[in-house]
């Protein structure tokens, strides 16, 4: 089994495509929003649909950036906490 660390620089792994909520009101509400999207695409005209799906590629890359400033942020605190609990359990030692 290759390491983690080795698999994360070779591109094996990928944490924000490998998260999907648990909560079974995650798959409920994302219909809700779509069939609400749905119905604004609909009620648009042509020129506004463009508008509203450059506004959606925006929010989505919006998005991306946040989980991935999320991501780094959960990481540091993980590594922090482990620096903490070695240094705790070697200092008891």
């Amino acid at each position: 089994m290759k390491s983690i660390l080795t698999e994360l620089y070779n591109g094996s792994v990928f944490p924000a495509e490998q998260v999907f909520p648990k909560d079974p009101e995650y798959r409920h509400v994302n219909c809700e929003i779509e069939k609400v999207r749905q119905q604004i695409i609909d009620s648009l005209s042509d020129s506004d649909q463009q508008l509203f799906e450059e506004f959606e590629n925006l929010y989505c890359h919006s998005n991306y950036i946040e989980a991935a400033e999320i991501f780094a942020c959960g990481f540091r605190l993980a590594a922090l906490m482990m620096v903490e609990v070695y240094s705790k359990s070697a200092s008891k030692e």
